[in-house]
């Protein structure tokens, strides 16, 4: 008896080795798209990107109806999904650095967050073979943002804001030809009316419709960069860089 309990004990211990060996083992991957979890499904209606903003502005504060500065350094990121293929709804996300009149830089970054949508109006040729523009596009966004959490002078309480901007922008396209490692595929010169409303307990927006431009450069079918300029009372610059999957 002892000894076929020994016999059995031995052989559940050579299993055991021989199934860890099996599971410590490497296993090649599959190379066939219909075997992953997001293989061989259509990603077209879905974009990401990454933009930096420097925003510079004049606001009024409401306890003393004095005019300041409010400067604002953000590193932002956004995912975005095609509802219709003219309209992207996305979320956007980053953080910032601020500060209003005198108070000090954050030396810690504040998060930033909001969501926003893209309508494509317009995209259409143009037949004049004297221009050197190909294409006329019309294009408008929407979005709201949550801000804040700077002081205006040191010792004074945070200041929060939500943030209402959008933009209505007229775009020249020139589609280029070439080898493809070294032109771009298309440049697009934009330019438009924007606005930017604040909605705070303790601040509001001297200037709140402005005018934009800048150049949306597109690398090819799937990549595209943007370089842009807000003007207000001050100057705001922004640059990015956009993949659609």
């Amino acid at each position: 008896m002892k000894k076929r309990f020994l016999i059995a004990c031995l052989s559940v211990v050579i299993i055991l080795s021989n199934l860890y060996q099996t599971i410590a083992a490497p296993v090649g991957r599959s190379n066939s798209g219909r075997e992953y979890l997001a293989g061989t499904q259509d990603l077209s209606a879905w974009s990401a990107g990454l933009y930096i903003m420097s925003i510079d502005r004049k606001v009024e504060l409401f306890n003393t109806f004095q005019n300041t500065s409010m400067k604002q350094d953000m590193i932002m990121g956004y995912v975005g999904y095609d509802v219709i293929p003219w309209i992207t709804a996305y979320v956007v996300g980053g953080s910032s650095k601020n500060r209003i009149g005198s108070g000090d830089v954050q030396k810690d970054s504040k998060p930033e967050i909001g969501l926003g949508l893209m309508f494509n109006f317009l995209d259409t040729e143009i037949e004049d073979p004297t221009l050197l523009e190909d294409r006329l596009r019309l294009n408008a966004n929407i979005q709201y943002t949550k801000g804040g959490g700077t002081s205006v002078n040191s010792g004074s309480s945070d200041v929060d804001w939500y943030d209402l901007s959008g933009s209505l922008t007229l775009s020249l396209v020139n589609d280029l030809t070439g080898d493809k490692f070294f032109v771009p595929s298309s440049i697009a010169f934009f330019i438009g009316p924007t606005f930017s409303i604040l909605s705070s307990s303790q601040i509001e927006a001297e200037d709140e419709f402005g005018l934009t431009a800048g150049l949306d450069i597109f690398l090819n079918e799937k990549v595209s960069i943007e370089l842009a300029y807000l003007k207000y009372e001050e100057s705001t610059y922004s640059a990015g860089i956009n993949v659609r999957f």
